[in-house]
């Protein structure tokens, strides 16, 4: 694959060791991933003359090249740009970058014993999706270890993939509105490894700055622990099960109500689209997608000045399900004679 900057333009080899460190491979200023995020990870200065002769990037004496976060972050948006406010009915997957697991062809990061979770593996997670905001996207913070029949020998992956058919198969054997993580539906078969093995303290950090944890668990393999969408600020649109929910319903939504488009703007009409839609959000909440609805489409929301404007609206409520992502167990001693139903009355 080719990468293009504005400065090098040579192949991109994935398995090139890229020492986390400092800005460029072959050395740079160092990076601390304590003291903050102004420093190399971030950012690559060349105090020579830009070779393409572009000085929208110069300050002073210093150029700014980018860097491997502003690459990312780049490439990143292009991808929540088109989900979020092109296409809107899907979400996309966003892959880590690989060098914060694995450095060279085979070495994962935290198998050298001077580096730590904390520092080398959340610190920068947490650095570059920070100011990615959107329900429309998700990530998973692991790297797999599969085997390449055409180079004969195993090379590290990203998640995406695996993740995609996660979602594919809970669509399949479930529903949408479904989380596609934990033991039933979220195990991953056909890796031989993952890069990182986090505990369950690593798990709530990862979970904490919505990177979504795979874990490995012993009798159960390889696990997706999490359903967080990369939207920062709380609400039900911070979870996979209910963006994907909302996605299903308004394309379902948007496929029935475009018969209705140049039909008379009438009782019958709008009584019509009301009974037709309601079946589609039956189905979801029998099928445990959504607790309860509301669907207006009357005299209520198309008033005599909306219908002069030739539109019609339609109001749906919607109350999602939330999944259960933890489960709290109680265990209690109590007397021999106690009556139970007074303990819970």
């Amino acid at each position: 694959m080719l990468l293009p900057t504005l400065v090098h333009q040579k192949n991109y080899d994935d398995e090139a060791f890229f020492n986390l460190q400092s800005s460029e491979a072959n050395g740079g200023p160092t990076w601390d991933p304590i003291a903050g995020p102004a420093t190399a990870w971030d950012y690559n200065y060349n105090n020579t003359d830009d070779p393409t002769g572009n000085d929208l990037y110069r300050t002073g004496q210093k150029q700014f090249l980018g860097g491997p976060v502003i690459w990312y972050r780049n490439v990143a948006n292009r991808f929540v740009e088109f989900a979020a406010n092109k296409r809107k009915d899907h979400m996309c997957i966003l892959d880590p970058l690989r060098h914060i697991f694995i450095q060279g062809v085979n070495s994962t990061v935290l198998s050298d014993k001077s580096k730590n979770f904390s520092q080398h593996v959340y610190w920068p997670l947490r650095h570059i999706y920070q100011s990615i905001n959107t329900s429309y996207g998700a990530v998973y913070g692991n790297w797999a270890k599969v085997f390449d029949g055409q180079l004969g020998r195993n090379i590290w992956v990203p998640m995406s993939g695996y993740l995609a058919s996660t979602y594919a198969n809970t669509d399949a054997n479930f529903q949408p509105w479904y989380a596609p993580a934990g033991f039933t539906r979220g195990v991953i078969n056909g890796i031989a490894d993952i890069a990182i093995y986090p505990k369950q303290k690593h798990r709530d950090q990862l979970y904490k700055i919505n990177v979504n944890p795979v874990a490995n668990f012993p009798n159960d393999g390889f696990v997706v622990f999490g359903q967080k969408t990369l939207q920062s600020k709380p609400s039900a649109f911070d979870r996979v099960n209910v963006r994907r929910l909302f996605l299903y319903l308004e394309k379902a939504t948007r496929a029935t109500a475009k018969y209705f488009v140049f039909e008379p703007n009438t009782l019958f009409t709008r009584t019509q689209v009301g009974n037709i839609l309601a079946p589609i959000f039956d189905r979801a909440k029998n099928t445990e997608g959504l607790y309860d609805y509301l669907l207006i489409c009357d005299e209520r929301n198309n008033t005599p000045d909306v219908i002069d404007q030739n539109e019609m609206v339609i109001d749906i409520y919607i109350k999602p399900v939330r999944a259960a992502e933890f489960i709290l167990v109680n265990f209690y001693a109590t007397r021999t004679g106690q009556d139970f139903s007074e303990l819970v009355s």
